[in-house]
């Protein structure tokens, strides 16, 4: 007589291998690098992996000043990954780099790793916190960073800006 226990691993495993099989037919089609200035000195790069179901996966690689080679690295670092299965997936910058590319380097694979892993979690139909593990929690806090928005650098312009944010809602500020 097969035990409860039985039953949920073999299921388990029947899921985990519709999941490896899923994960090997969702090939990544192209890239898509998006900036968005936030501010005069601040600039996000976002990143869009797609698929060749059409699924989009997400990643950010901001690294202010450095805009121009980090799309670079996206763009060297993205090419192989066009055709691969979403599961195998992986950039990795090469260790010999100058530094400074070595730091726009990490920076795109890190963002290419973001968008990797949230297709993977689109595939698997489950939030990301489903495919790595357990969520720990159903919330998560933030914080309003009011270092960039700041334009009066003096305290005061400081304390505006810290005042601003409380306004909005946040109970939390972070200068930096």
């Amino acid at each position: 007589m097969r035990s409860i226990e039985d039953a949920e691993r073999q299921k388990h495993a029947r899921d985990e291998h519709e999941l490896g099989r899923r994960l090997a037919a969702a090939g990544v089609r192209d890239l898509d690098v998006h900036a968005c200035a936030v501010s005069p000195i601040t600039t996000w790069l976002f990143v869009e992996l797609r698929t060749e179901a059409g699924r989009v996966g997400t990643g950010e690689a901001t690294l202010p000043g450095c805009e121009s080679a980090v799309v670079a690295q996206l763009r060297r670092l993205a090419a192989p990954l066009a055709g691969t299965p979403v599961a195998a997936g992986q950039a990795r910058p090469e260790p010999r780099e100058p530094s400074a590319e070595r730091l726009a380097a990490a920076t795109a694979a890190s963002a290419l790793d973001q968008a990797l892993w949230d297709l993977r979690g689109q595939v698997a139909g489950r939030p990301l916190a489903g495919v790595l593990g357990t969520a720990r929690r159903g919330e998560v806090a933030v914080y309003a960073n009011v270092n960039r928005r700041t334009r009066d650098r003096s305290p005061n312009g400081f304390v505006a800006s810290a005042e601003a944010a409380l306004a909005q809602g946040f109970d939390a500020i972070k200068i930096a």
